[in-house]
């Protein structure tokens, strides 16, 4: 009996070959698109990254010729800090300066004399002076430890006092400005300057 092949159906005439060819014929201007349009991507992306990294240059440049720039600032040096400091501008000329300290600035501070251990604080309205600032309080009177823990509360950053003992029976009061400068000197007023003379931390001139 002879064998009978339906074109389409069996594979007698290799149709599946001519199938599978036609359809990758008609799948070429498909994969053309998919391609051109996966290089337009990355083009894109290569664009975009070119231009962020421009627009860095571009501001990095501006920065350089502009105000901001680094390349225009000056500095200041000084061989010894905690003597002598000094701030400069962009207009300072550079240079080199030599200068002589004859003496370092230094805060007012007053001594007393050996005041006995139980020493007591007369009341009153005290009053201390540290250039333009003013420290004053009232005392109820007491012991001289409670005088300076109130002192000290109150003239924080302007005026700093503390007892000393020096023998075995007396102590001696120190109090000092925390300001420097000829302008900062210390002065003692109200009750403050009959207390200070007391107790030998200043002595009246004679008038005469």
């Amino acid at each position: 009996m002879a064998d009978f092949s339906i074109p389409g159906v069996s594979n007698r005439y290799r149709t599946d070959e001519v199938i599978n060819r036609l359809v990758e014929v008609e799948r070429i201007p498909l994969n053309r698109m998919e391609d051109s349009v996966t290089s337009y991507r990355n083009q894109a992306q290569i664009w975009r990254e070119l231009n962020h990294g421009l627009s860095q240059l571009r501001d990095t440049a501006r920065n350089l010729f502009s105000f901001q720039s680094p390349f225009g600032e000056r500095r200041a040096v000084s061989g010894d800090e905690r003597i002598l400091t000094a701030s400069v501008t962009r207009e300072a000329v550079e240079g080199t300066l030599d200068l002589l300290v004859k003496s370092i600035a230094t805060s007012d501070r007053f001594l007393s004399r050996p005041l006995d251990l139980d020493y007591s604080v007369p009341e009153g309205r005290y009053s201390f002076r540290v250039g333009d600032d003013e420290v004053r309080f009232n005392f109820r009177g007491g012991r001289l430890s409670s005088f300076v823990q109130t002192l000290n509360t109150r003239g924080e950053g302007i005026i700093r006092a503390h007892t000393v003992r020096d023998t075995m029976n007396s102590q001696t009061l120190m109090i000092e400005s925390l300001k420097t400068g000829a302008g900062n000197f210390l002065s003692f007023h109200d009750a403050a300057e009959a207390f200070a003379e007391n107790t030998g931390i200043i002595e009246r001139a004679l008038s005469g």
